[in-house]
């Protein structure tokens, strides 16, 4: 089985950001609410299902050598209802995910994933590679994070200055490094050992906001002596009048960015008018099955679902369940991954 060596791979990449969120996420939540934590600074569904988990496992023989705590039986959409709910003590974590507008689809993301390695189901390499990618970038913050909270208690000796490691610059979009006290250079830290997942070959822009997408939109274009691409501008219908896939789906993707937000922020969804124009040109007739745009329908379908939803006063909660049901979040892999074929 040539992919259950990947899996393993996945599984230690997921235990440890499992367990160093149950981890960071309870000492903040002690820190903001004092030792009844549990009470004010988890949601109340995630409570009631956290203690639902802990009794239900009660006939599972883990409690021979210590406690288990409630945080433990958390998962990543635990994490993020807590997250979100505390959303001003927990900036930094946010971003991790540069765009707010799919934190919470990373989060679905790693549920799925979490859900194959647990059904012993195949992990591909492109997820993979979005699992060492947000793993790099939460380890970075979980660094950051103990290096302020280490400089803020008192030490009796003095720490030896270590540096980064150089085959993994600090992202534009990392949190920022903690300052240097007047007349001492700045502290770096480094990963602690043994804990970098193994290195692959990366998969560029294997996410919906791939790496370049996240980068490169408001930085000056450097040119190398090739010829630069060209440059569809005008009007929507100009646009997918020009058959110019690359401009088309640029447009697309701004609009599901946009849609996905909406979704999490519990708004009404923004008009599709890029989806309405795109949907009935002889564009997307002629590149449906040759760009892999099906999974553009079926998020569509989604929204088109919600909108009927919201309209009869659809909850929080309701609209949870429905995106579940609909399997949003195998929808969101399989576009970003019709998008990073199509390097968007």
């Amino acid at each position: 089985m040539e992919w259950l060596d990947q899996n393993l791979d996945a599984y230690r990449i997921l235990a440890e950001i499992l367990n160093d969120l149950r981890v960071d996420l309870r000492q903040e939540l002690e820190k903001i609410h004092g030792a009844e934590w549990f009470k004010t600074g988890l949601p109340a569904g995630v409570f009631d299902r956290l203690v639902s988990s802990k009794e239900g496992a009660t006939a599972i023989d883990w409690y021979e050598t210590e406690y288990q705590q409630i945080m433990d039986f958390a998962v990543f959409p635990d994490f993020y209802e807590i997250i979100d709910q505390n959303r001003e003590h927990f900036s930094a974590l946010l971003e991790v995910v540069p765009s707010p507008a799919l934190f919470q689809a990373r989060f679905l993301e790693l549920e799925v994933l979490r859900s194959k390695v647990g059904r012993a189901r195949p992990v591909s390499e492109a997820e993979l590679s979005f699992l060492m990618t947000f793993h790099r970038r939460f380890r970075k913050y979980l660094e950051i994070q103990r290096s302020t909270a280490s400089k803020a208690a008192p030490v009796a000796h003095e720490v030896e200055e270590v540096s980064i490691e150089p085959d993994e610059p600090v992202a534009d979009h990392a949190p920022p490094l903690p300052k240097a006290e007047a007349g001492k250079p700045s502290p770096q830290v480094t990963p602690p050992p043994n804990t970098a997942p193994p290195q692959r070959p990366a998969t560029t822009g294997n996410r919906l906001d791939s790496e370049k997408s996240e980068t490169a939109d408001d930085s000056p274009s450097v040119s190398n002596g090739a010829e630069e691409p060209r440059v569809v501008t005008g009007s929507l219908s100009q646009i997918v009048d020009s058959g110019d896939s690359t401009a088309i789906l640029r447009q697309l993707f701004k609009e599901v960015t946009a849609l996905a937000e909406s979704l999490w922020s519990s708004d009404v969804p923004p008009p599709q008018t890029v989806w309405k124009a795109v949907r009935v040109s002889p564009w997307y007739q002629e590149n449906f099955s040759g760009l892999g745009l099906k999974p553009l329908s079926d998020f569509f379908e989604v929204i088109s679902h919600v909108e009927e939803k919201l309209g009869t006063g659809l909850a929080k909660h309701d609209l949870q369940k429905m995106l579940e049901d609909a399997n949003f979040a195998h929808i969101l892999l399989a576009l970003r991954d019709m998008f990073q074929k199509n390097r968007i």
